[in-house]
């Protein structure tokens, strides 16, 4: 009992004790002012690592923003590149053989009223003079099978610095020609690396040239390219006609396309590949002392097949370090002080989540107005296109076109909407046709052709298609969409084949050229050692047709060749090859005969139909008036067979020469 009282009255004392000395504490200013400024400094230290380390996440996230802006901004520039390169592309499609003036008008009319060549220094064309064979085996070094034979055609525009390049053989350029042969052999897009010439010396003008220049590069495959290159290389076929390109500065191309993103609160933009600095001052990045920083944000960006790392550093990175505070607190420390311990704890929370929640409402406001940049920006272009654009539905009906597809066709929007693009429809092409392209669509999601389609005013038009299919994310290989773009061809078709006519045919008569003739001639030799066929080859030269010039004049001459070249084109089938190889001189090639008397028989009926009467009105080249023609002439023929008198094209023209004059002699004696 004794030792319980006595623990009971020291416990007292000591409280007692400790009531008079904290009592002492309170009451005495100078205990209290140190006792507050203690507390409010270890208040402050902790308000301000929370609120920093919240700055840092707000801070981290304006770079992140930043820096996504930026690669949206060089892709799209790239994509921009690649559309470019298309529509030269589709001028190669649409055309047999391109001339430098259409070349150019071409680039200017594609440029016309835009920002033409901002940003890039040129766009071309490199022909290809390799077979499928030679073209894979190129190689980089040119230490391979097979050199590069290629050149650049075209560029435009043909200022100092493309006309150097222009004078160049591909196999100066150091680093293209893997390029060349990759997007051959895949059909794709690709960004060379920095091409380094491969001449020692250079002017000094060109140094710039052979430290910056890169190309853009996409092959063009000829019209009846059917098969992969990689998968049928063939020494005797080359199927790629060359490649478009664009050739930029990298730097200068993105500069151009980042000049319009705003960095608010950032600094030091890096862009590198590899150890090669593309772009920006990037030696701070590589010290201990921003390594690790969560206010340098770093990336990177397949930029047509070339890997660039991207680093943005937030300005206050500059000031407070890497893994310090975001900002500058000094007066925020004398607040938390005087607000005391409750105020100074719950400040630091509430500015902690707001700080947290502004960079989410920021991060979600940024993205809510990127999807409706995206959107505004492909609405604008889907109006704007000079292309024809149309999307329809899984059920293929017509959902939305734009003004220029309207103006192709001729129908308005709501004349088409809900309808199948078959309304379009001009009979012109099968329905296997049409199979193919839906087969096509839905196992690669793309298809491209040209299609004869009927505009309102029910005129044939040949439009250039390109289709791509919009699939579903939730079910794979369900179509959504189809996108469609039309360009219309029908004058480029037009000019084509008149230009095609022109090169291979007589103006005079209509037959066929010499070259042309031995060029058709050729295959039909072919397919009758295939198929066990026989073929016969006429040689015809006209008797008495000189004195008819030198009589009458040249047009009465012409006046007779033209009612030759009728008699023979009623006298052969449409399957047949009929030319005029010289003045007086044709050549027929009858298909697909019976056996060698028929030929004979042929020599005989064509004899008989030259030497008919040949009456017309001649007009006299010299004066006005015109002249009665009624005279007859005569021929001689030779007549070779295939397989009987040659196994070659040269042999049997070569024997139904021989036998024409020996027909000749025959006749003048």
């Amino acid at each position: 009992m004794t030792n319980l009282s006595s623990l009971t009255s020291l416990a007292a004392r000591v409280i007692s004790d400790a009531k008079y000395k904290l009592k002492d504490v309170v009451d005495s200013p100078k205990y209290a002012g140190f006792l507050f400024l203690g507390f409010g400094l270890s208040v402050t230290f902790v308000s301000t690592l929370l609120v920093g380390s919240n700055s840092l996440t707000w801070a981290s996230g304006e770079n992140k923003i930043a820096l996504e802006k930026i690669k949206e901004s060089v892709g799209a520039k790239l994509q921009v590149e690649v559309a470019h390169l298309a529509a030269l592309q589709g001028l190669y499609d649409a055309s047999n053989e391109v001339e430098e003036q259409e070349f150019a008008s071409f680039m200017n009319s594609v440029f016309e009223g835009s920002n033409g060549l901002k940003g890039r220094n040129g766009l071309g064309f490199i022909v290809n003079r390799l077979n499928d064979v030679q073209l894979t085996r190129v190689k980089d070094d040119n230490d391979g099978d097979t050199s590069v034979e290629a050149s650049i055609e075209y560029i435009h525009p043909l200022n100092w610095r493309n006309r150097y390049l222009k004078s160049l053989n591909i196999s100066h350029l150091d680093g293209i020609a893997q390029a060349m042969r990759e997007t051959a052999l895949n059909n794709t897009f690709k960004v060379t690396s920095n091409i380094a010439l491969g001449e020692a010396t250079l002017p000094v003008q060109f140094t710039k040239i052979r430290q910056d220049t890169r190309f853009l590069l996409h092959p063009v495959y000829k019209k009846d390219f059917i098969s992969t290159l990689s998968r049928v290389p063939s020494e005797g076929q080359s199927s790629v006609d060359g490649w478009v390109f664009s050739n930029f500065d990298l730097s200068d191309f993105i500069n151009q396309a980042i000049s319009k993103v705003s960095l608010d609160n950032t600094v030091g933009l890096c862009i590198k590949q590899d150890s090669e600095i593309i772009l920006g001052s990037c030696q701070h990045y590589q010290s201990a002392f921003f390594g690790f920083s969560p206010l340098v944000s770093r990336d990177s960006i397949n930029f047509g097949g070339q890997q660039l790392s991207l680093s943005l550093k937030h300005n206050n990175a500059a000031i407070l370090g890497g893994r310090g505070f975001a900002s500058n607190f000094t007066h925020l420390s004398f607040y938390i002080l005087f607000a005391g311990a409750f105020a100074s704890v719950v400040g630091a929370y509430v500015v902690s989540f707001f700080s947290e929640s502004h960079v989410r409402t920021k991060l979600a406001l940024s993205e809510s107005q990127r999807l409706l940049d995206e959107q505004m920006l492909a609405a604008t272009v889907f109006e704007a296109s000079s292309n024809g654009i149309v999307i329809c539905d899984c059920d293929n009906r017509i959902k939305r076109v734009n003004a220029a597809f309207s103006g192709l066709t001729g129908f308005n929007s709501i004349e088409l909407i809900g309808k199948n693009p078959n309304i379009l429809g001009s009979g012109r092409h099968s329905l296997s046709f049409f199979e193919d392209m839906f087969l096509r669509l839905g196992s690669t999601g793309f298809w491209s052709g040209n299609i004869w389609n009927k505009t309102k005013s029910n005129e044939l038009a040949l439009h250039s298609v390109s289709i791509n299919v919009v699939f579903s994310e939730k079910e794979e290989k369900t179509p959504l969409y189809y996108v469609a773009t039309y360009q219309d061809i029908t004058e480029q078709d037009r000019v084509g084949r008149e230009a095609l006519h022109r090169a291979t045919h007589d103006p005079l008569t209509g037959f066929l050229n010499k070259k042309a003739f031995i060029d058709g001639l050729s295959r039909q030799v072919s397919l009758c050692e295939r198929h066990g066929n026989m073929l016969s080859v006429f040689f015809l030269d006209l008797d008495s047709f000189k004195p008819v010039n030198d009589t009458y004049g040249h047009e009465a001459g012409d006046f007779v060749l033209k009612i030759v070249a009728q008699r023979l084109q009623s006298l052969f089938r449409e399957s047949d090859l009929l030319a005029r190889v010289g003045g007086d001189e044709f050549i027929v090639a009858a298909l697909n005969i019976a056996s060698s008397s028929d030929s004979h028989l042929l020599v005989e009926r064509i004899k008989a139909i030259i030497s008919e009467p040949i009456d017309g009105v001649i007009n006299n080249e010299n004066s006005s008036s015109s002249d009665n023609l009624s005279l007859s002439i005569g021929a001689s023929v030779g007549v070779a067979v295939f397989p009987d008198h040659g196994g070659s094209v040269e042999d049997l023209i070569e024997y139904a020469d021989q036998q024409m004059y020996l027909d000749k002699r025959k006749s003048s004696s």
